[in-house]
């Protein structure tokens, strides 16, 4: 632009000074003819002082020719640069949109891969769980009172002839009545214990599959909207972190309002929340408070939407931090990547809503409260 702009002002000056020769050019010329008029007596005169001006108008023709040569091929140079100009624009705007798009896939993909790792702990976490009851189950069979019975049955075969004598005379006879009072007790414990066993199994292995579940709920193309109430996607959030708060001692705090349901896209909502949810509970890790919290809240925000607060007090955002947030690739996490709020910020935005955070500083938790419209404005 500033090379543009300095060529139109020295074609600006060439007019110019084109102008002004040509002016004085014609005022010479004029001169000429009034001396030409004062020698007509004298004709010799006469001859030189119009010879004098044909010169004069030829040499005017010649320098005009030379100036507009000049500026043609000023204003050729100008316009071949414009061309030039507008080309490489054209191709720098291309190439921005195809590394905008690229980035929005990376992020996509990153987040879509982080939800998949969060899937995938919660299920090792659980699988854990299945492990340490498998091997209780093991070792009690192992040790199990039961397999003493076996001597019993032994015993009474052996005496069978005389079963009333043995067990009145014989010391070991006299023993065995006891010793399956007390074998039937033993029995009786183990079998509550594996009975307890057997449920946490079930029950773990309900959870995973309710964990896969919810995955593919998550990783199903996006585009269908539904009308959902809000908690229900909220609680789906929750589950895909699985057991991960409990284990780490964080209390959930639930506040839901009872408001209308909204309809979405399922997989951009719990793209968000699942974010949200696993930011606080790093957030909290990285603190190490004795007291972790996350308070999750539902309510109405008095503009035809729905509003979802998620906060914790965990580690804060820092005064300096906050303006880039939700900045592509900003992260002060040691393994982070900077998709996942950036993502989300564009993804509410999408859906007509938006997401914002608060923090007073450092050290004293942090709070991000997404709205979402009730009425969808890309149905209306």
């Amino acid at each position: 632009m500033d090379v543009t702009t300095g060529q139109a002002d020295t074609n600006k000056r060439l007019a110019g000074a084109f102008c002004l020769l040509i002016g004085l050019l014609a005022g010479v010329a004029w001169l000429a003819l009034i001396q030409m008029d004062a020698a007509r007596a004298a004709q010799r005169e006469y001859a030189a002082a119009r010879q004098w001006m044909l010169c004069l108008s030829l040499l005017a023709v010649l320098s005009a020719s030379a100036i507009a040569v000049f500026t043609i091929r000023a204003l050729a140079r100008e316009s071949l640069k414009r061309r030039l100009a507008e080309q490489s624009f054209q191709k720098a705007r291309g190439e921005l949109v195809m590394a905008q798009t690229r980035l929005m896939e990376a992020s996509s993909e990153a987040v879509a891969a982080e939800a998949t790792t969060g899937v995938l702990h919660n299920i090792n976490n659980v699988l854990n769980s299945i492990i340490v009851s498998n091997t209780i189950i093991r070792e009690k069979l192992k040790e199990s009172k039961f397999l003493k019975l076996g001597k019993v049955r032994g015993l009474l075969q052996e005496h069978q002839a005389d079963l009333a004598a043995f067990l009145t005379t014989d010391p070991k006879g006299q023993l065995l009545p006891a010793f399956i009072v007390k074998l039937a007790d033993n029995l009786d414990s183990e079998l509550f214990l594996l009975q307890a066993e057997h449920e946490q199994l079930t029950r773990n292995i309900e959870h995973i599959k309710e964990i896969v579940a919810m995955q593919q709920m998550y990783a199903q193309v996006s585009g269908s909207r539904e009308k959902l109430s809000i908690a229900t996607l909220v609680e789906s959030a929750l589950q895909m972190n699985g057991d991960s708060f409990a284990c780490r001692g964080i209390q959930i705090v639930r506040d839901y309002s009872d408001v209308p349901p909204v309809t979405v896209d399922r997989h951009k909502v719990l793209q968000i929340l699942f974010n949200l949810i696993t930011n606080a509970k790093l957030a909290l890790e990285e603190s190490r408070r004795p007291d972790p919290q996350v308070h999750l809240k539902i309510g109405l925000n008095g503009n035809n939407c729905v509003k979802v607060a998620v906060s914790d007090n965990g580690v804060g955002i820092a005064a300096e931090n906050f303006p880039r947030i939700f900045s592509y690739g900003f992260t002060t996490r040691k393994n982070g990547h900077g998709f996942g709020l950036h993502s989300a910020i564009n993804t509410a935005r999408e859906m007509g809503g938006q997401l914002t955070a608060h923090s007073e500083g450092a050290g004293k938790g942090a709070t991000f409260v997404l709205e979402i419209p009730m009425d969808d404005p890309k149905r209306n």
